[in-house]
């Protein structure tokens, strides 16, 4: 079975947009953040955990505080690897004990 869809690329940066350029067609936004620091990527975070928990019983129409996302930063620095916390939509961060 051969798949006539397959894309070959010789540079990486024809690699890179081709995938920016298909992401928004599966859910994803189509706003990239360029070489972003780490607070950027902390508020963009905040900004997607705040509007996955808009519900009215989660956060409702109040956005996560600096203090509430150290607080996630915090509990996902214990863990000694990524398999070992589960992130949910509501913020909270399970920490799996072996």
């Amino acid at each position: 079975m051969t798949n006539d869809n397959i894309q070959y690329f010789v540079k990486e940066s024809l690699f890179e947009q081709a995938l920016v350029d298909l992401l928004p067609h599966h859910g994803w936004e189509k706003e990239v953040l360029v070489q972003p620091t780490e607070e950027d990527l902390i508020q963009n975070w905040a900004k997607i955990l705040f509007d996955n928990n808009r519900d009215i019983n989660k956060l409702g129409n109040y956005p996560l505080t600096a203090s509430e996302m150290r607080q996630i930063i915090d509990q996902v620095n214990l863990c000694d690897s990524r398999r070992n916390f589960i992130p949910c939509d509501d913020g909270r961060v399970y920490h799996l004990l072996s």
